[in-house]
């Protein structure tokens, strides 16, 4: 680590283990870029059909979409508030199919994927949307992607009448990954537990499909060489089962199986009178599935078809359920048709849940505005965290306690194979909302209109809990100059079997100022190393740079740069009006008003080329705080007119400061100065010159016999602006003080007039 001996840098770094702090997390569904792809809705011939995207931001940021290998458009986030942008089902799907057409092949969609681009974290939601079949997804960012999913789906309507399959889609972020499938189920292209392998490109996307009546891709086993984005979901399904119209459109945006946990709490979906539906997917051979404390099922391996590596559970009471294992495994929550317990204002969506592994004491979400105007959260914590927890307006201080919203119902799970005692709440809003609480927090947010509804996860962590990584990232800072700092991040241990890899480098904009950071490429849970820069967005003002680094495991090390800028005073530079062919001197004085000093590097004239000249400087001139250095500069002209330049003082860190210098060249002194100089004859002197504008002129000249005095200042023009008169002064060596603090910076003229004679002395003021 290097610190500058020339400018003041404190670095100061906290590592942590595991640290959840909301919007700023990196494991979550809070990033700066998203991959995905939307599987097909059913496409109606009229209504309504689009792809929404819901943004949300505590900070107003620019955000890119692409789509189809396009650019499609930029828009600007409100600050704790949430913009939409929409794009039409041709441009948000790859391909678009009714109710009845054929189940399309397997196959590679080259560059298709949606991709989002953010200038700072966005939390970012998504409404594939016609008539009357929607969803909505809780996108994850890069910093969230894994290498292992499985997938939850739902059964297959096929026949004469309707064809609706369930269907995947994976999306590649990075070129040459390789990912290896098996299918539970037959699909166009590949028999049922078939193993097959494919290659996708950055923005690639592969779909498949389940074929024939009760064909259900619920437990496909995807695997890939480098972090990839899944979502699934259905064309259109009846849930529990094709009994209960009127399907809907399900799809989710998966978490890796690396993220998964042992233990989730489910509260029951508001206005129903029954039960939900429930399937629960092993991350581990041999899991053991518990609910309410009560063994159900053991699944003896990752992926596979029901019975084997997932079951449903379809609940009839309206009850908290808390889902255990002895190893990894996920649960998702599927909301019933209406006509399952004749419940107006809800349809068929499904929602990964939360494991109490993954639970935050911050959350950071929006509703999905006007589309919705009933929107539900349940929200599930430990004793402490719904005892605490307190909600609030985004980017407000209006804090209120959760339990004590209206229309909150609250609900104790009785059963709990940990010692933490859970407990939920259910309530309506809309809004972007923060939530702040002393224990931990998950849950779900959902609406619903008649035979319309989307449900999604708050907010998820996703930190790697299939290894125990407890060592935070190391950060090497090479520190020459604030202005500009580079450093080299490397995750820990060495050993490769428990770390995790990096997983972010972010700038908490809430705690810096005065900086940027700029991170090269690196692939998130894949890179051990990466490297970054801070820079000044004004290196002539004191910033500070607050830098979050993280790991997969969600070990963060905080590093705290406070930048002193140096400080200059450079006052400009006008000689007024010089004779032709006549050169005249002068001095810039360079002040350093800073706490460090300055190493000056350069003096040099912008243009070089009218009239100015530097003195020769060699070597560095070093300028401590409250100490100042003198520039010689001069200037002389052949042809008469006005002549300006820029004077450039370079510091080591390549920091400029620019004033300008001016002059005016004139033919005859008689034009201006002839006035002032005409039968000068008394010698005096000047000093200080140059003089500071808060400083006093000492006025020295001789006399051999006592006599009356006028001092007079003459600007560059010759007009008289300053004038003492009646001095009466006796024979020797004269001194007279003269203040200039009413004259800005510039070049003057000072007569003496006394009964021997007339002198005259030019001087500068500078600020």
């Amino acid at each position: 680590m290097k610190h500058s001996k020339f400018f003041a840098l404190f670095l100061t770094t906290l590592s942590l283990f595991a640290l959840p702090d909301g919007m700023a997390h990196a494991q979550s569904n809070v990033g700066r870029e998203f991959y995905l792809a939307f599987p097909a809705n059913w496409e109606f011939p009229a209504g309504e059909k689009y792809i929404r995207l819901y943004i949300a931001s505590e900070v107003e940021t620019r955000v890119d979409i692409y789509a189809l290998g396009q650019f499609r458009r930029s828009v600007k986030t409100k600050p704790n508030d949430i913009v939409t942008s929409d794009l039409s089902n041709l441009e948000g799907q790859i391909f678009v199919r009714d109710d009845k057409t054929p189940v399309p092949d397997d196959q590679i969609y080259r560059n298709q994927a949606v991709r989002v681009v953010a200038e700072d974290p966005i939390i970012l939601y998504a409404m594939n949307r016609t008539s009357y079949t929607s969803d909505g997804l809780l996108a994850l960012p890069l910093n969230a992607l894994g290498k292992e999913y499985v997938v939850p789906s739902a059964t297959s309507v096929g026949g004469a009448t309707q064809n609706l399959p369930s269907q995947y889609m994976i999306t590649a972020p990075y070129d040459n990954t390789t990912v290896t499938i098996t299918n539970p189920m037959n699909t166009p292209n590949h028999r049922e537990g078939e193993t097959f392998t494919i290659t996708l490109n950055q923005g690639d996307v592969f779909s498949a499909m389940s074929v024939g009546n009760g064909g259900d891709l619920t437990g496909a086993h995807i695997v890939a060489s480098r972090p990839i984005a899944v979502t699934a979901g259905h064309h259109c399904t009846y849930i529990p089962d094709f009994q209960y119209p009127a399907c809907d459109h399900l799809t989710e945006m998966l978490t890796p199986v690396t993220s998964w946990g042992r233990v989730y709490n489910a509260l029951p979906l508001a206005n129903r009178t029954k039960g939900d539906t429930y399937r629960i997917l092993a991350g581990e051979p041999d899991a053991d599935i518990l609910i309410n404390g009560v063994k159900v099922a053991t699944l003896s391996r990752v992926g596979g078809p029901q019975g084997v590596g997932w079951i449903e559970y379809r609940e009839d009471a309206r009850r908290p359920l808390t889902f255990s294992s002895n190893k990894l495994i996920q649960v998702v929550q599927y909301s019933n048709g209406q006509q399952y317990d004749n419940a107006s204002g809800s349809d068929p969506f499904y929602t990964i849940l939360t494991p109490v592994e993954q639970y935050q004491s911050n959350l950071f979400f929006s509703t999905l505005g006007i589309d919705f105007p009933q929107n539900f959260f349940a929200v599930v914590g430990d004793s402490l965290g719904i005892a605490t927890a307190e909600i609030a307006k985004a980017g407000t201080s209006d804090w209120k306690k959760l339990l004590a919203l209206s229309a909150t119902v609250s609900y104790t799970f009785p059963t709990s194979p940990t010692e933490t005692q859970y407990a939920g709440l259910v309530f309506s809003s809309i809004g972007t909302f923060q939530v702040r609480s002393e224990g931990k927090l998950g849950g779900i947010m959902y609406a619903g209109n008649s035979f319309d509804s989307y449900g999604f996860p708050i907010a998820l962590l996703v930190e790697n809990r299939a290894i125990v990584d407890t060592v935070p990232p190391a950060v090497e800072w090479d520190i020459e100059c604030g202005n500009f700092i580079t450093a080299t991040v490397r995750d820990m241990p060495d050993d490769p079997a428990p770390r995790s890899n990096l997983s972010t480098i972010w700038l908490d904009y809430s705690a810096s100022s005065n900086y940027r950071l700029l991170v090269d490429p690196f692939i998130p849970n894949e890179s051990r190393t990466a490297t970054f820069r801070l820079e000044a967005i004004n290196p002539r003002e004191d910033g500070r740079a607050v830098v979050q680094i993280r790991d997969w495991s969600g070990n963060v090390v905080f590093d705290t740069i406070d930048y002193d800028s140096p400080d200059l005073a450079i006052a400009s530079q006008d000689f007024g009006m010089v004779p032709l062919n006549e050169q005249r001197d002068s001095l810039v004085i360079v002040e350093n008003r800073g706490s460090q000093p300055v190493r000056l590097t350069r003096f040099s004239l912008l243009s070089g080329s009218s009239g100015f000249k530097v003195g020769q400087i060699t070597g560095t001139i070093v300028v401590q705080p409250s100490g100042e250095f003198s520039l010689p500069i001069s200037f002389s002209s052949d042809r008469p007119g006005r002549s300006t330049d820029t004077l450039v003082v370079e510091d080591s860190c390549g920091i400029t400061w620019k004033v300008p210098v001016r002059a005016e060249a004139v033919d005859t002194l008689n034009s201006v100065e002839g006035t002032v100089w005409d039968h000068a004859s008394l010698n005096l002197s000047i000093v200080p010159n140059p003089v500071s504008s808060s400083s006093q002129l000492t006025i020295a000249f001789q006399l051999r016999s006592r006599s009356s005095v006028t001092i007079q200042i003459f600007n560059d023009r010759g007009e008289l602006i300053g004038e003492r008169e009646g001095i009466v002064a006796e024979p020797g060596e004269r001194k007279e003080l003269f203040e200039v603090h009413e004259f800005p910076s510039g070049m003057y003229y000072l007569t003496v007039q006394t009964e021997e004679g007339k002198g005259v002395q030019p001087f500068t003021i500078v600020r």
